[in-house]
């Protein structure tokens, strides 16, 4: 898991504060920060600079099934962190264990029909095709209201071995000076 936090909840489990910066080396502004946790349970802060203190923040958890180094089956989780950070600048957030608290939003298979939208543009789940790792999406343009057609975004998340042959001499031959 490459969660720097998972070693200080071993410790101390529900016990303890820490506080992340983050950094924007971006010359636009970052609007949010992603973050690895061991859990949901956190009460976050981000600290104004105006009133030089922590505030509340918009903060959500997500988690998913996936596996260790070793193989072992782990849920590995990622706090989101609603923050602006100016270009070239550093934010602070305060990450607090809270058994009260409980950031994790829910997941569930996704169905067809299902939607991802916000005000401009929508994403309808219209399949996949599993032996070509293959999603399949509907997205209307929703400023063309009724007159807009739905267009089809197929991607793939397969993976492929990338194949470098950099001992192959033939291979290289155009970069051979003196042709």
């Amino acid at each position: 898991m490459d969660c720097p936090i998972e070693m200080v909840h071993s410790i101390f489990p529900m016990n303890y504060t820490m506080h992340a910066a983050m950094h924007n080396p971006s010359s636009l502004p970052m609007k949010s920060a992603r973050m690895a946790v061991p859990h949901g349970h956190y009460d976050v802060k981000v600290f104004n600079k105006t009133s030089q203190a922590f505030e509340e923040a918009v903060a959500s958890v997500n988690c998913y099934k996936d596996h260790s180094t070793d193989g072992k089956p782990i849920e590995s989780c990622f706090l989101h962190v609603d923050v602006e950070v100016a270009p070239f600048e550093v934010s602070l957030i305060q990450v607090k264990a809270d058994k009260k608290q409980d950031l994790k939003v829910p997941s569930k298979q996704i169905q067809l029909g299902d939607l991802i939208e916000n005000d401009d543009v929508e994403f309808s789940f219209a399949g996949y095709d599993k032996s070509k790792s293959l999603l399949r999406f509907n997205v209307l343009d929703k400023k063309l209201g009724a007159d807009g057609k739905a267009e089809v975004l197929e991607f793939s998340m397969k993976y492929w071995q990338a194949y470098t042959n950099f001992d192959d001499p033939g291979r290289w031959g155009f970069l051979e000076a003196g042709d």
